[in-house]
């Protein structure tokens, strides 16, 4: 099975092609440029540079996030739109399990966390089960950063792209302890991953339909946040 992978939640996007299982080659978005102008011609380079027509593509996977707003609108309207073309499969993938994805196998349990502006993280706790698959445990939650990190026992791994925020390094340099984090490298999600558990689901007979395929923003916008305050 040919598979297209988009990750656009953050701002250094990836674009993904896997084939029979395995990782063919994974493209970086340009991060001087808006993903609406870079989303669409990495993946023309991605199939160009494979000799892929667009055809060939049988699976589409996209990132769901949580995640940027416009990002993330990006990805799924661009993916979809593919998908839709072509006739292939789509799948939307959690964000915060592809970066639980790239931890090591002897981790078993972690904490992933998106940065939500304004001093608050979207996180989500995630367990390994038998087949070293990530399933979420609980709802996500969005939460205030330094007061939530200042609770979690030292021996929690956390992970995720809100690490790699500015405002992480101000957290970590005024916190008396921190939890247990994952190597720097890994924080963030990347196409690779939202591809290889799209083929996972795939192969359990998980299938979506393209209008199934909805954005989990990091936090709601300007204008809800507006009207939630109104309404409450």
């Amino acid at each position: 099975m040919r598979i297209l992978a988009i990750e656009s939640s953050i701002n250094n996007g990836t674009v993904a092609a896997f084939e029979a299982g395995q990782l063919v080659r994974e493209l970086a978005l340009d991060t001087d440029r808006r993903s609406t102008q870079t989303l669409a011609p990495a993946i023309r380079d991605l199939l160009a540079d494979l000799d892929w027509r667009p055809g060939d593509v049988q699976l589409v996977a996209i990132s769901i996030g949580p995640g940027s707003f416009t990002g993330l609108r990006v990805g799924i309207a661009t993916g979809a739109t593919f998908a839709y073309a072509v006739g292939a499969r789509v799948l939307g993938i959690d964000t915060l399990a592809a970066s639980a994805e790239r931890l090591p196998d002897e981790v078993t349990e972690a904490v992933v966390a998106a940065d939500a502006q304004r001093g608050d993280w979207m996180v989500g706790r995630y367990l390994r089960d038998a087949e070293g698959a990530w399933n979420r445990e609980g709802d996500l939650q969005l939460v205030a950063a330094r007061e939530w990190l200042a609770q979690l026992p030292p021996e929690t791994v956390l992970t995720g792209p809100a690490l790699t925020a500015a405002s992480f390094g101000r957290i970590q340099e005024s916190a008396e302890s921190m939890p247990t984090l994952a190597d720097p490298s890994i924080f963030n999600p990347a196409a690779s991953m939202i591809a290889r558990i799209a083929r996972r689901a795939h192969e359990q007979g998980i299938h979506q339909e393209l209008g199934d395929i909805r954005p989990i923003y990091s936090r709601p916008s300007a204008a809800e946040e507006k009207l939630m305050r109104e309404e409450g």
